[in-house]
């Protein structure tokens, strides 16, 4: 194309060709050659930075295309976990409530208390479990996420947001129980933990002092309770907002294709 413009500004020197022995006309004709070169200069400068912007953003929306399937590979797969992880709260929920109402009822006593205690309570309490928030990280980082429209980012960084809040306050909570299980195991031996068994471990069930043990069993359960409570409050909260930016994701996706 360069050549193109070149040999128009030719084509217009040689229309009005100055006089031989004129000065002026040398240095119109200099003046003219000078303007030409610059003007395809700049001509040539603009079309690079077009060719290459265009480019540039071509690789861009390629890459975005690759970040966006594997965001959408994540996402459907912390779905899935959370909603695992919501299911075994629930059940949790529900086996602590039988035991509480097992201990409330009129014909409980404390063979009721310490049969509860030494084999029916279960740790079922999981670690946090982090999302895969790898591929938006990275997009993050590189600025690729910046090619989403306003909603779909206002849907991934709210997200985000909801995940590092349900990481606090889940490993608080869980931090909490497993202190008050530590004490709990220090002093009582119950089935899920127990190493010595035999005599020994019948003595020291029925020498066992119920009065404490009913208020650590109290205890225990009381603090389940909460941590379940709020536990399934994030992790609901957490889910609610991937399949959000799901759904989303998943239409801006058969937009594309």
């Amino acid at each position: 194309m360069i050549k193109f413009f070149r040999h128009i500004r030719q084509n217009l020197i040689m229309e009005n060709p100055p006089k031989e022995n004129s000065r002026a006309g040398k240095t119109g004709k200099y003046l003219k050659y000078a303007i030409g070169e610059i003007v395809l200069v700049m001509i040539g400068i603009l079309l690079a930075l077009q060719i290459n912007n265009w480019n540039e953003h071509r690789k861009n929306k390629i890459s975005w295309r690759t970040y966006n399937k594997s965001l959408i590979k994540d996402l459907e797969q912390d779905s899935i976990t959370l909603k695992m992880v919501t299911d075994h709260i629930e059940n949790d929920s529900i086996a602590l409530e039988k035991l509480s109402n097992r201990l409330s009822s009129k014909y409980a006593n404390n063979d009721t208390l310490i049969n509860i205690a030494r084999y029916d309570i279960k740790i079922n309490s999981k670690a946090y479990r982090p999302p895969n928030n790898k591929t938006f990280l990275a997009m993050q980082a590189n600025g690729i996420v910046e090619l989403f429209d306003d909603k779909t980012y206002a849907l991934l960084l709210d997200l985000h947001n909801i995940q590092i809040i349900a990481e606090s306050v889940i490993k608080t909570n869980n931090d909490r129980f497993y202190t008050l299980i530590s004490n709990f195991v220090s002093k009582y031996s119950f089935t899920e933990f127990t190493v010595i068994n035999g005599p020994l471990a019948e003595n020291a069930w029925k020498n066992v002092d119920t009065n404490d043990l009913y208020n650590t069993v109290q205890g225990v359960f009381s603090t389940k309770k909460m941590m379940n409570r709020y536990t399934h409050l994030q992790y609901m909260a957490v889910l609610v907002a991937t399949n959000k930016a799901l759904a989303q994701l998943r239409k801006i996706q058969n937009n594309e294709f």
